[in-house]
């Protein structure tokens, strides 16, 4: 049966750091070293699925230094990231996501992330509420280098149902700002 493990970026190996590169596939990325990566994710923590030998099946990775601003108000959410499945349509996606959100549930930590809209159905499966269109009410301070998320789509892991309704009613009017991560 598939692990769910957990480790903090100081506490990955070399070849981890290496997979989980591989499967991020982002091209400036790609030759961090391991010191620099350790730094860069230093507020995260890093999700495994794995099987036979310890193989890697699924990587993802919970940001803890993801905030917005609504209105005048700071909101710090867990963020799910880098969700990648190595293997598709063979039941790990959907069970390893199970055990994220049981694992956020089980320590009352709340969690979003955001999706394209090619992703929207894998969620729903998920039984992981969806809402459609939102991501673009998601804001960057102005002069920021902090990016914007090219995804169409927010998602609940386990928000609360007024932090769900605060990002339901994200409008125009209504903006979400995102602010640079902590240094």
């Amino acid at each position: 049966m598939p692990e769910h493990l957990i480790k903090k970026p100081a506490d990955l190996t070399s070849m981890e750091i290496k997979t989980i590169l591989a499967c991020w596939d982002i091209e400036p990325w790609t030759g961090i070293e391991d010191k620099d990566f350790i730094h860069k994710y230093r507020h995260s923590e890093f999700h495994f699925l794995t099987g036979v030998s310890a193989t890697i099946l699924c990587v993802a990775r919970i940001n803890f230094d993801f905030r917005i601003r609504v209105r005048h108000e700071i909101y710090p959410f867990a963020e799910l990231v880098g969700f990648v499945s190595i293997e598709e349509r063979n039941g790990n996606g959907k069970f390893f996501l199970h055990q994220i959100k049981t694992n956020m549930e089980s320590r009352k930590i709340e969690a979003l992330g955001c999706c394209e809209k090619a992703a929207r159905g894998f969620y729903e499966k998920c039984r992981v509420p969806v809402l459609y269109g939102q991501a673009k009410y998601l804001r960057e301070l102005p002069n920021d280098p902090f990016s914007v998320p090219a995804d169409d789509d927010l998602f609940s892991l386990t928000l609360s149902d007024q932090h769900y309704k605060l990002l339901e009613g994200l409008n125009m009017n209504n903006l979400a700002w995102l602010l640079p991560e902590s240094e």
